[in-house]
């Protein structure tokens, strides 16, 4: 069997690299999207028990730890291990991800046999795919669809109509509401200045004595800055509290603002202390409502650990950031329908406050939509590039 990656800036050339080397028999082991383009891993004489069998073998080489109380257990410290040398972490590492590519290579053989048995749906699938939504979401649209009565055209229709439904998850907003609003999410994700665009929103509809600015943000340097930036531009009053005690009371003394927005510390998603964070901000007060900010461009994967860390029972709903860096809204669709999380807003660029758009689950399928069309285009055009080039 011979594994092989590919990348390239779409799908549809990535795809062209794959069959002219490894021909119109080759196995799309995984698929997955990166900043630079899109990544697929596929072989050729396909085997699976063979590659069962590499797993098992090499899991059986890895090396057991030694109990160093043991009786005869050499209690000398070992040597370093050359720089060159294969760790065990990394060996278990690539495992997993191949335990990974063989459970994406099953579900794969599993839709092709029940898009054999359903080839009415088969437009649909492929509709639903194009939005790179998650195969759990794109199973679940497709089982609720109804049998051969319905033509291919009217199955993709309600396929979409279903996909909006799944989307419709009531949330709140902010702006109308008011309230103690917080931001919450990873690093880099936009969320100051997503909290900008709001607060600049509400002073422009109430004045800006209206709403007030929190940083509670004690982990990045220049943090408190950024914020205190915006209120001189927007006129509004920001506070600082980088501890509990300092935020219940900064929360307490602000009890009468109309508006008051918070400020979180980012961290990676796999950071225990965002959970910790998102509770402490709730425990500050009982008129806190948190909301995920959850960028666009960011994989599936990636999104869902962060809805992971951020407890859903916590969230009163989400804003989607970063929507003019992204090339498909699927990943994020699929997180928020799975997780129940309303969208409030879209953000789609740096300038505030303009660059914030309210939107309601009709408009992020219709985006969603035009991203593939996008996408579709993308490739035809590079198609044609390499036609005039030759």
């Amino acid at each position: 069997m011979k594994i092989k990656r590919f990348q390239g800036a779409d799908v549809r050339s990535v795809l062209q690299q794959v069959r002219e080397a490894l021909g119109p028999d080759a196995v799309i082991l995984s698929n997955r999207r990166e900043h630079s383009g899109v990544e697929i891993v596929a072989a050729t004489d396909y085997d699976e028990a063979r590659v069962w069998q590499a797993v098992a073998h090499a899991e059986s080489r890895a090396p057991s730890p030694v109990n160093p109380g043991a009786p005869g257990a050499d209690t000398r410290q070992a040597p370093t291990p050359h720089p060159s040398s294969t760790s065990l972490h990394e060996v278990r590492e690539e495992l997993g991800r191949l335990k990974s590519l063989l459970e994406e290579r099953l579900d794969s053989l599993s839709w092709r046999q029940w898009l054999h048995h359903h080839p009415q749906h088969r437009a649909a699938f492929q509709e639903l795919q194009s939005l790179e939504l998650s195969l759990e979401m794109t199973q679940r649209i497709l089982s609720a669809l109804p049998g051969a009565a319905q033509g291919a055209d009217e199955l993709r229709r309600q396929a979409m109509a279903s996909l909006v439904r799944l989307l419709s998850i009531p949330a709140a907003d902010p702006l109308t509401q008011g309230g103690i609003v917080a931001l919450v999410g990873t690093t880099g994700v936009g969320k100051t200045t997503t909290l900008a665009k709001l607060a600049a929103r509400y002073a422009m509809a109430h004045g800006p004595e209206s709403v007030r600015l929190v940083s509670s943000d004690g982990h990045r340097i220049g943090a408190h800055e950024q914020l205190m930036t915006y209120g001189r531009l927007l006129g509004v009053g920001v506070h600082v509290a980088e501890t509990a005690a300092e935020l219940r009371r900064v929360l307490a003394e602000l009890k009468d603002v109309p508006l008051v927005l918070v400020d979180s510390a980012g961290m990676g998603q796999r950071d225990r202390r965002l959970t910790d964070q998102l509770r402490r901000l709730q425990g500050a007060s009982d008129r806190l409502r948190a909301y995920a900010v959850l960028p666009a461009p960011a994989r599936l994967e990636v999104l869902e650990e962060t809805v992971e860390a951020l407890p859903v029972s916590h969230l009163a709903g989400a804003m989607i950031s970063k929507l003019d860096e992204a090339v498909s809204l699927g990943p994020v669709l699929s997180v928020l329908s799975r997780r129940r999380l309303g969208v409030v807003y879209l953000a789609n660029g740096q300038r505030v406050p303009e660059d914030l758009l309210r939107t309601r689950p009709a408009d992020l399928v219709i985006r969603a939509q035009a991203f593939a069309r996008q996408q579709r285009s993308g490739s035809m055009d590079d198609k044609w590039r390499g036609v005039r080039a030759g």
